[in-house]
C-alpha cells in the first residue's frame, strides 16, 4: 500500500506499467489508482499567524504530525477525493482550512529544455542523465551543451524525462536546463 507506480492508463481501465505489467485502476468499483500532481500551499486570505499547515498521519484533523508544509511550497501528492491530499511521503494535508481553499493544483507540462552552459562555463562536454534524483546516479548518456531534452520540471531541482530518467535543472546553484 502507498507505493508509486508509473505507467499509462489504458482505455479499458488498466494501467500498463513501465515494466510491461498491468494494474487495475479500480477494485470492486472503487478507484485505487490516484494520479499524482503538484500542488502549491497558499494562504488565500486565511487569517492565521501559522507558517503553514501541519501534516496529518491520516486524513483526519486530529491526527497531526510534528512536520508542517510552509505557505508557498510545492507538494507532490494525490487527491484522495474526500477533501485530503495524500503526499508522496504518505502524509496528508487538507484542501481547505476554515472554509478557505489552501491547496491549488499546479499544471505541470511536458516541455523541451535547452542545456545551457552560459552561466556555469563548464569545461565538461555536457551533462549526464541520472537513473534517480541523485548527482551520483549518472548514466552513460550525455547531453552536449546546446542540446535539448524533453520532460517535466518536478520543481525540486530535477527534470523527469520522457524515458523515465532524471536530469538536473541546475548545477552548483546555476540553472542549466
Amino acid at each position: 500500500l502507498g507505493e508509486t507506480v508509473r505507467g499509462v492508463l489504458q482505455a479499458d481501465g488498466w494501467l500498463r506499467t513501465e515494466t510491461g505489467s498491468y494494474v487495475p485502476s479500480q477494485l470492486q468499483g472503487v478507484t485505487i489508482l490516484l494520479p499524482l500532481a503538484t500542488w502549491i500551499l497558499l494562504k488565500n486570505g486565511l487569517e492565521t499567524d501559522a507558517v503553514g499547515i501541519r501534516y496529518r498521519r491520516s486524513p483526519t484533523s486530529e491526527d497531526s504530525s510534528a512536520d508542517h508544509a510552509t505557505w508557498g511550497t510545492y507538494v507532490r501528492g494525490a487527491d484522495t477525493l474526500n477533501g485530503w491530499l495524500r503526499t508522496t511521503e504518505g502524509l496528508f494535508l487538507p484542501f481547505e482550512r476554515r472554509n478557505v481553499v489552501v491547496l491549488d493544483k499546479v499544471e505541470v507540462a511536458n516541455r523541451e529544455y535547452i542545456i545551457a552552459n552560459d552561466l556555469l562555463q563548464s569545461k565538461a562536454p555536457g551533462v549526464r542523465f541520472r537513473t534517480e534524483k541523485s548527482q551520483t546516479a549518472k548514466t552513460e548518456d550525455l547531453v552536449a551543451w546546446g542540446g535539448t531534452i524533453r520532460g517535466v520540471d518536478e520543481r525540486d531541482g530535477w527534470i523527469r524525462t520522457e524515458s523515465g530518467l532524471y536530469f538536473p535543472s541546475s548545477h552548483h546553484g546555476m540553472r542549466i536546463a
